[in-house]
């Protein structure tokens, strides 16, 4: 059988403006919009591009060091270091040095701010450069877990024999 003619039932209900039926669409609206917000807020902020954190590290001293002095005649340099396997290499151009190292925390916030390390070179002669390699332990924790060990490096030459040698530098990663 053939259908002729179809009318859709439709029906409609109305609420006061003040009632419960109302209101519960807007406050759906706003509650969604709202949660949007503190969710977006709380994982990170809103469309973060780039992030930058800034923290100050852990950083130990090793006791790990080679120290080369070069005198005013080439192939004549002296080598300190706390390897075994370096001191064995040098053999007979291994000099005697005495090393302090000692760590300093100056505003009490648990990690060194200055290290400080003397070597004293005895019976060496006339020094005229300087090589220092010393390893450190690196510690980066908070937002960026990290574990390294570094190397700082320092050089310096002079054609006029020294009596000593200072350094003041950063370690930056």
């Amino acid at each position: 059988m053939p259908q002729v003619y179809e009318e859709p039932i439709s029906r409609r209900h109305y609420a006061p403006y003040f009632s419960v039926a109302f209101l519960y669409r807007p406050l759906c609206i706003v509650t969604s919009l709202i949660l949007a917000f503190v969710i977006a807020l709380t994982t990170g902020g809103l469309w973060v591009k780039t992030h930058s954190y800034v923290t100050q590290p852990h950083v130990r001293f090793k006791y790990d060091m080679v120290l080369v002095l070069e005198t005013a005649t080439p192939g004549q340099e002296r080598v300190w270091s706390t390897f075994d396997s370096v001191n064995a290499l040098v053999g007979a151009q291994l000099a005697a040095v005495d090393i302090q190292a000692s760590e300093r925390d100056l505003n009490m916030d648990g990690k060194m701010d200055v290290i400080d390390i003397k070597a004293v070179a005895r019976g060496v002669g006339n020094v005229h450069g300087c090589k220092a390699m010393m390893a450190f332990d690196y510690v980066l924790g908070g937002r960026v877990d990290l574990v390294m060990n570094g190397m700082a490096y320092a050089q310096h030459s002079s054609p006029l024999p020294g009596s000593g040698f200072f350094v003041d530098g950063d370690l930056k990663l």
